[in-house]
Parts: C-alpha cells; structure tokens; sequence
C-alpha cells in the first residue's frame, strides 16, 4: 500500500470509527491484521470490501501497535477470527436443528439437555454479533 493510500485510509478509519454504526452488516472476511508506518506505527485489522468497498474493521490504538508483538496478542488473534467464527457458529445451528429434526430417540434426555444449552449460547452469540438482542 503506498503513502498516499494509507494516509487517506487513515482518514477514512477515523470518520469511520468517530460515526455511529450506519449498517448492520459487518465487513465480510476473511479478516487480517495489517501493521505499517505513516509518520507513527498503524495497525489496522482489514477484511474484504463491503457494498462501500471499505475493507477497514477497526484499528489498533497508536501506543499499542508501535510494539512489533501487537497484532499477535490473544485479543487479536480473536478479533481476527471473528468472520470464520461467526460462520462456524450458524453452521453448527443448523446441524443442531437438524438432529433435533431427526434422530430426537436416538439423542438421551441428558444428551438432549446439553444440546438444548449449547444451541441456546450458539444462538445467543449469533445474535449479538449481528447486533439483535443477546
């Protein structure tokens, strides 16, 4: 990315993130940590481009992303992940769904407990990631 391009990223991602949130979409993944140097140390976490062709997720504080090790943290490990989780999370709804649809006898009532909690904290994380109620 040259100079220019990333000083008016740079600009983009503060009127982005100084805006409330216009869409509910999020930018679509897969999602990935970007570190460069305009003047100061940037770290910005970038995915494909939305309907508005901006790729820009959020970005990392200034102090923070001056540490080489930044975008290697847990934190951001995860919040690059978050696209393919989100993904995993919908598809294990749906295969939960569908035993529940098929195979209910063979599921025990312990067992069907169990999965009646984990596609509750499956649906819970599905909601709130796309911002409905958690």
């Amino acid at each position: 990315m040259r100079a220019k391009d990333k000083a008016e990223y740079v600009e983009k991602l503060t009127r982005k993130l100084a805006a409330p949130h216009a869409h509910a979409s999020h930018t679509p993944g897969p999602w990935y940590w970007e570190r460069t140097k305009i003047g100061t140390w940037q770290a910005m976490l970038l995915g494909q481009p939305n309907e508005w062709n901006d790729r820009l997720v959020t970005a990392m504080r200034l102090d923070l992303a001056a540490f080489p090790y930044a975008i290697d943290t847990p934190n951001a490990k995860l919040m690059a992940a978050a696209p393919e989780l989100l993904e995993a999370c919908k598809l294990a709804s749906e295969i939960i769904k569908t035993a529940r649809k098929y195979f209910p006898k063979s599921i025990r009532n312990s067992d069907s407990f169990q999965l009646e909690i984990t596609c509750a904290a499956i649906g819970k994380a599905i909601a709130k990631a796309e911002g409905g109620a958690a």
